[in-house]
């Protein structure tokens, strides 16, 4: 049997939870909050989150403009003393715009960069081979097939989304290696 709930209600429910944060909250927080209905429910009966948030007080930054989003990803980056990645923008428990947007604004973290007047990062360009040389490398240096964190987190390879735009997925990049999938691991075949 489907919920029924009242506009009132579930509107009160969410301004509690932004009391609470002393915010609007995200969707991924409304979706795993036990005491709210989904985010889902919300669009149905109430309208999108943004115009609930404005509705209610809060910020949104739907509409919002270029300099205020510069702006509050440039504080974030005093705090941290460098550029925030998108995944800590969206992480974040304050009130950041989602990095949908930012890509949106600014199109690539280096614009981002530029206009907060930070270094921009030099862009390289790595044939097949070298990809696949520097992977069989860290494969090797593990004695298995490094997961998605083991690259990331290595100086020594470029990020997951090089592998992941040349190659397809992870996964392929390691089978052009001759590492094969059994169960659960990658050996070396």
């Amino acid at each position: 049997m489907k919920k029924r709930y009242k506009k009132e209600g579930i509107s009160r429910l969410l301004k509690m939870k932004a009391d609470e944060l002393e915010r609007m909250p995200k969707k991924r927080e409304i979706n795993d909050d036990p005491r709210l209905p989904s985010s889902e429910t919300y669009r149905k009966y109430i309208g999108n989150l943004p115009e609930l948030a404005k509705e209610m007080g809060y910020k949104s930054w739907r509409g919002a403009r270029r300099k205020e989003i510069l702006k509050k990803v440039g504080e974030m980056g005093k705090k941290l003393g460098r550029m925030p990645t998108y995944i800590e923008m969206r992480k974040s428990d304050e009130n950041m715009p989602s990095p949908r947007l930012v890509i949106k604004y600014f199109s690539s973290s280096n614009n981002l960069r530029e206009k907060l007047g930070l270094q921009t990062q030099k862009r390289l360009i790595y044939s097949d081979e070298e990809l696949l040389r520097r992977l069989r490398l860290r494969a090797e240096e593990l004695g298995k097939a490094p997961t998605m964190k083991e690259v990331e987190s290595a100086p020594s390879l470029p990020s997951i989304n090089t592998y992941v735009k040349r190659f397809g997925s992870l996964g392929r990049a390691l089978e052009r290696i001759d590492w094969k999938k059994k169960r659960k691991h990658w050996k070396k075949r």
